[in-house]
């Protein structure tokens, strides 16, 4: 079985990274690889490159893959 691991964009609450990570779930925030506002497109790369797939409430992310943007794939989640 393939694990999948996670890359937080920077509007996920570090709580929902530390219980992630208490689960044993594979997880990284851009504060951990040092990509602290960088821009949307360069998240992407870095995801990808990482092997992660991106966790975000940035709809900006979904336009980038109707783009055609190659990426590792994207668990967007709508704010409420």
């Amino acid at each position: 079985m393939v694990e999948v691991k996670y890359y937080l964009d920077e509007n996920i609450a570090k709580s929902v990274l530390k219980g992630l990570r208490r689960k044993g779930i594979d997880t990284v925030s851009v504060t951990d690889v040092g990509m602290r506002t960088k821009s949307d497109i360069e998240h992407i790369q870095k995801a990808l490159e990482l092997g992660r797939v991106i966790v975000t409430f940035d709809n900006d992310f979904l336009k980038l893959n109707n783009e055609g943007v190659t990426h590792a794939g994207i668990a967007f989640f709508q704010d409420s």
